[in-house]
């Protein structure tokens, strides 16, 4: 009895220990790592919080300007079997369409702002940190 107890259940619990442990490595690397880029620079008067203000309200403005297009996209008929729905009981032979469409032109503008960003920041004197969220 003792045998077959730790032959079915001995490896289940081991690996199941395991699990566990693993996860809670991986939850506390998470918890670890949070934080964001914050921007800085070597004032350390009072009015550079306002000086941050005024640059990033500045920095915005200039990234702004890149327009986003809107995404390209088509009506594409979906091939379904015939009658594949039955609604009620009666076959639904109309055809079925989706959009498709393509952001990639959206995707390219968005890099392309967030580039014009971080350059106009940087070229005020400003650098881009991590900062973990523990600190303020």
């Amino acid at each position: 009895m003792l045998v077959m107890f730790y032959a079915s259940g001995g490896p289940i619990i081991r690996n199941v220990m395991r699990l566990i442990s693993v996860m809670f490595l991986l939850l506390l690397v998470a918890c670890a790592t949070r934080g964001t880029y914050v921007w800085v620079n070597e004032d350390t008067s009072r009015q550079n919080e306002r000086r941050l203000l005024i640059d990033r309200l500045s920095c915005d403005a200039e990234a702004a300007k890149i327009s986003i297009p809107e995404p390209s996209c088509t009506v594409v008929a979906i091939n379904f079997p015939p009658c594949a729905f039955v609604i009620g009981g009666v076959c639904d032979a109309t055809e079925r369409t989706a959009l498709q469409c393509d952001d990639t032109g959206v995707e390219a503008a968005k890099a392309a702002q967030v580039s014009q960003r971080a350059s106009c920041m940087e070229a005020r004197g400003w650098s881009s940190v991590w900062q973990t969220s523990g600190k303020k």
